[in-house]
Protein backbone atom coordinates (compact mmCIF):
# COMPACT_ATOMS: atom_id res chain seq x y z
CA UNK A 1 0.00 0.00 0.00
CA UNK A 2 3.11 2.21 -0.02
CA UNK A 3 4.42 1.19 -3.41
CA UNK A 4 6.57 4.27 -3.95
CA UNK A 5 8.44 3.57 -0.72
CA UNK A 6 8.64 -0.18 -1.10
CA UNK A 7 9.62 -0.73 -4.73
CA UNK A 8 13.18 0.74 -4.55
CA UNK A 9 14.05 -1.89 -1.92
CA UNK A 10 12.62 -4.69 -4.05
CA UNK A 11 14.56 -3.32 -7.04
CA UNK A 12 17.88 -3.38 -5.17
CA UNK A 13 17.29 -6.97 -4.06
CA UNK A 14 16.36 -8.04 -7.60
CA UNK A 15 19.45 -6.38 -9.06
CA UNK A 16 21.64 -8.15 -6.52
CA UNK A 17 20.23 -11.61 -7.24
CA UNK A 18 20.39 -10.98 -10.99
CA UNK A 19 24.16 -10.69 -10.65
CA UNK A 20 24.78 -13.88 -8.67
CA UNK A 21 26.59 -16.90 -10.11
CA UNK A 22 24.58 -19.59 -8.34
CA UNK A 23 21.92 -19.72 -11.07
CA UNK A 24 19.33 -22.00 -9.46
CA UNK A 25 19.32 -20.15 -6.15
CA UNK A 26 19.32 -16.75 -7.89
CA UNK A 27 16.38 -17.80 -10.09
CA UNK A 28 14.38 -18.99 -7.08
CA UNK A 29 15.03 -15.83 -5.06
CA UNK A 30 14.42 -13.50 -8.01
CA UNK A 31 11.02 -15.04 -8.77
CA UNK A 32 10.07 -15.14 -5.10
CA UNK A 33 10.74 -11.40 -4.78
CA UNK A 34 8.74 -10.59 -7.93
CA UNK A 35 5.71 -12.55 -6.74
CA UNK A 36 5.99 -11.08 -3.24
CA UNK A 37 6.13 -7.55 -4.63
CA UNK A 38 3.02 -8.18 -6.73
CA UNK A 39 0.80 -9.01 -3.77
CA UNK A 40 0.28 -7.09 -0.50
CA UNK A 41 0.77 -8.95 2.81
CA UNK A 42 -2.93 -8.83 3.76
CA UNK A 43 -5.06 -8.71 0.59
CA UNK A 44 -8.80 -8.41 1.16
CA UNK A 45 -11.55 -10.01 -0.92
CA UNK A 46 -11.68 -7.01 -3.24
CA UNK A 47 -7.97 -6.84 -3.95
CA UNK A 48 -6.51 -7.47 -7.38
CA UNK A 49 -3.06 -6.73 -8.76
CA UNK A 50 -2.67 -2.94 -9.41
CA UNK A 51 -5.57 -2.21 -6.98
CA UNK A 52 -3.36 0.12 -4.91
CA UNK A 53 -1.52 1.50 -7.93
CA UNK A 54 1.20 -1.06 -7.38
CA UNK A 55 2.71 -2.71 -10.43
CA UNK A 56 6.03 -4.37 -11.15
CA UNK A 57 7.77 -2.78 -14.17
CA UNK A 58 7.27 -4.70 -17.41
CA UNK A 59 11.01 -5.19 -17.91
CA UNK A 60 11.26 -6.95 -14.55
CA UNK A 61 8.24 -9.17 -15.27
CA UNK A 62 9.58 -10.13 -18.69
CA UNK A 63 12.97 -10.96 -17.17
CA UNK A 64 11.19 -13.16 -14.64
CA UNK A 65 9.26 -14.88 -17.44
CA UNK A 66 12.53 -15.73 -19.22
CA UNK A 67 13.91 -17.54 -16.18
CA UNK A 68 10.67 -19.20 -15.01
CA UNK A 69 10.59 -22.99 -15.25
CA UNK A 70 7.15 -24.19 -14.12
CA UNK A 71 3.80 -23.80 -15.88
CA UNK A 72 2.28 -22.12 -12.82
CA UNK A 73 5.09 -19.53 -12.72
CA UNK A 74 4.71 -18.78 -16.42
CA UNK A 75 0.91 -18.49 -16.13
CA UNK A 76 1.24 -16.16 -13.15
CA UNK A 77 3.76 -13.97 -14.97
CA UNK A 78 1.68 -13.75 -18.15
CA UNK A 79 -1.24 -12.66 -15.96
CA UNK A 80 0.88 -10.01 -14.20
CA UNK A 81 2.19 -8.74 -17.55
CA UNK A 82 -1.34 -8.47 -18.97
CA UNK A 83 -2.59 -6.65 -15.88
CA UNK A 84 0.39 -4.28 -15.88
CA UNK A 85 -0.12 -3.43 -19.54
CA UNK A 86 -3.82 -2.93 -18.91
CA UNK A 87 -3.06 -0.56 -16.04
CA UNK A 88 -0.25 1.54 -17.53
CA UNK A 89 -1.58 1.72 -21.10
CA UNK A 90 1.42 2.78 -23.15
CA UNK A 91 1.89 2.83 -26.91
CA UNK A 92 -0.19 0.92 -29.48
CA UNK A 93 2.24 -2.01 -29.55
CA UNK A 94 2.02 -2.48 -25.79
CA UNK A 95 -1.78 -2.27 -25.70
CA UNK A 96 -2.02 -4.68 -28.61
CA UNK A 97 -0.24 -7.30 -26.51
CA UNK A 98 -2.80 -7.26 -23.69
CA UNK A 99 -5.10 -9.96 -25.16
CA UNK A 100 -2.07 -12.06 -26.15
CA UNK A 101 -0.79 -12.07 -22.58
CA UNK A 102 -4.21 -12.88 -21.15
CA UNK A 103 -4.56 -15.77 -23.62
CA UNK A 104 -1.15 -17.08 -22.54
CA UNK A 105 -2.28 -16.86 -18.90
CA UNK A 106 -5.29 -19.07 -19.73
CA UNK A 107 -3.40 -21.85 -21.51
CA UNK A 108 -2.81 -23.93 -18.38
CA UNK A 109 -6.54 -24.09 -17.67
CA UNK A 110 -8.03 -24.77 -14.26
CA UNK A 111 -4.81 -26.30 -12.95
CA UNK A 112 -3.38 -22.78 -12.79
CA UNK A 113 -3.91 -20.81 -9.57
CA UNK A 114 -4.61 -17.72 -11.67
CA UNK A 115 -7.09 -19.10 -14.16
CA UNK A 116 -10.22 -17.43 -12.76
CA UNK A 117 -8.38 -14.13 -12.23
CA UNK A 118 -7.22 -14.15 -15.83
CA UNK A 119 -10.69 -15.02 -17.17
CA UNK A 120 -12.47 -12.31 -15.19
CA UNK A 121 -10.03 -9.46 -15.75
CA UNK A 122 -9.62 -10.37 -19.42
CA UNK A 123 -13.41 -10.22 -19.77
CA UNK A 124 -13.53 -6.87 -17.99
CA UNK A 125 -10.84 -5.47 -20.27
CA UNK A 126 -12.74 -6.67 -23.35
CA UNK A 127 -15.98 -5.17 -22.04
CA UNK A 128 -14.57 -1.75 -21.14
CA UNK A 129 -11.55 -1.19 -23.41
CA UNK A 130 -11.19 -3.93 -25.99
CA UNK A 131 -8.61 -4.80 -28.63
CA UNK A 132 -7.01 -2.53 -31.20
CA UNK A 133 -8.26 -2.80 -34.78
CA UNK A 134 -7.13 -1.13 -37.96
CA UNK A 135 -9.89 0.71 -39.83
CA UNK A 136 -10.38 0.77 -43.58
CA UNK A 137 -8.75 4.20 -43.75
CA UNK A 138 -5.57 2.84 -42.13
CA UNK A 139 -6.14 4.42 -38.71
CA UNK A 140 -6.04 2.37 -35.52
CA UNK A 141 -8.95 2.26 -33.09
CA UNK A 142 -9.53 0.61 -29.73
CA UNK A 143 -13.09 -0.30 -28.76
CA UNK A 144 -14.93 -2.79 -26.51
CA UNK A 145 -15.62 -6.31 -27.76
CA UNK A 146 -18.83 -7.37 -25.99
CA UNK A 147 -19.00 -10.70 -27.82
CA UNK A 148 -15.58 -11.77 -26.53
CA UNK A 149 -16.35 -10.41 -23.05
CA UNK A 150 -19.56 -12.43 -22.91
CA UNK A 151 -17.71 -15.56 -24.06
CA UNK A 152 -15.17 -15.16 -21.24
CA UNK A 153 -17.76 -14.46 -18.53
CA UNK A 154 -19.76 -17.52 -19.61
CA UNK A 155 -16.62 -19.62 -19.72
CA UNK A 156 -15.90 -18.67 -16.12
CA UNK A 157 -19.40 -19.60 -14.88
CA UNK A 158 -19.43 -22.88 -16.84
CA UNK A 159 -15.97 -24.12 -15.89
CA UNK A 160 -15.96 -22.97 -12.27
CA UNK A 161 -18.61 -23.48 -9.60
CA UNK A 162 -19.73 -20.67 -7.30
CA UNK A 163 -17.53 -21.81 -4.44
CA UNK A 164 -14.46 -22.19 -6.66
CA UNK A 165 -14.08 -18.53 -7.62
CA UNK A 166 -14.83 -15.20 -5.99
CA UNK A 167 -15.85 -13.81 -9.38
CA UNK A 168 -18.84 -16.09 -9.97
CA UNK A 169 -21.60 -13.65 -8.94
CA UNK A 170 -19.84 -10.72 -10.62
CA UNK A 171 -19.57 -12.67 -13.86
CA UNK A 172 -23.28 -13.52 -13.77
CA UNK A 173 -24.10 -9.85 -13.19
CA UNK A 174 -21.97 -8.79 -16.16
CA UNK A 175 -23.57 -11.44 -18.40
CA UNK A 176 -26.97 -10.04 -17.46
CA UNK A 177 -25.83 -6.47 -18.08
CA UNK A 178 -24.49 -7.31 -21.54
CA UNK A 179 -27.38 -9.49 -22.72
CA UNK A 180 -30.48 -7.84 -21.22
CA UNK A 181 -31.79 -4.66 -22.87
CA UNK A 182 -31.82 -1.50 -20.74
CA UNK A 183 -32.66 2.13 -21.42
CA UNK A 184 -31.20 5.11 -19.57
CA UNK A 185 -32.08 8.79 -19.87
CA UNK A 186 -29.84 11.66 -18.72
CA UNK A 187 -29.40 15.41 -19.08
CA UNK A 188 -26.06 17.20 -19.11
CA UNK A 189 -26.99 20.16 -16.89
CA UNK A 190 -29.81 22.11 -15.20
CA UNK A 191 -32.47 23.93 -17.26
CA UNK A 192 -34.88 26.76 -16.41
CA UNK A 193 -38.65 26.04 -16.42
CA UNK A 194 -40.26 26.27 -19.85
CA UNK A 195 -36.87 26.29 -21.57
CA UNK A 196 -35.87 23.91 -24.31
CA UNK A 197 -33.66 21.12 -23.05
CA UNK A 198 -31.69 18.29 -24.56
CA UNK A 199 -31.51 14.82 -23.10
CA UNK A 200 -29.62 11.69 -24.00
CA UNK A 201 -31.25 8.29 -24.49
CA UNK A 202 -29.03 5.20 -24.44
CA UNK A 203 -30.06 1.70 -25.42
CA UNK A 204 -27.51 -0.57 -23.76
CA UNK A 205 -27.67 -3.62 -26.01
CA UNK A 206 -26.86 -1.66 -29.15
CA UNK A 207 -24.54 0.76 -27.30
CA UNK A 208 -26.16 3.56 -29.32
CA UNK A 209 -26.96 7.04 -28.04
CA UNK A 210 -29.81 9.16 -29.43
CA UNK A 211 -30.39 12.78 -28.47
CA UNK A 212 -33.84 14.35 -28.42
CA UNK A 213 -35.09 17.83 -27.61
CA UNK A 214 -38.25 18.55 -25.65
CA UNK A 215 -39.72 21.20 -23.40
CA UNK A 216 -39.73 20.94 -19.61
CA UNK A 217 -43.02 20.87 -17.75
Amino acid sequence: MNWGGGWPHYQLALDWWAGQREINQARERYLKIVFKAAEPPRPNEYYYYTYYGNYVPLETLENALKISTTENEKTHLHFLIAMTMRYVGGDWDTRQRVPEEFEAALKAGKQSDWYDDALFHYAQWMETTGPIRQLDNGEWQQEPDYVKALELYRRLTKELAKGETRYYDQALAQIKQITEPTISVAVSNIFLPESELQFGLRHATSNASISRCTRST
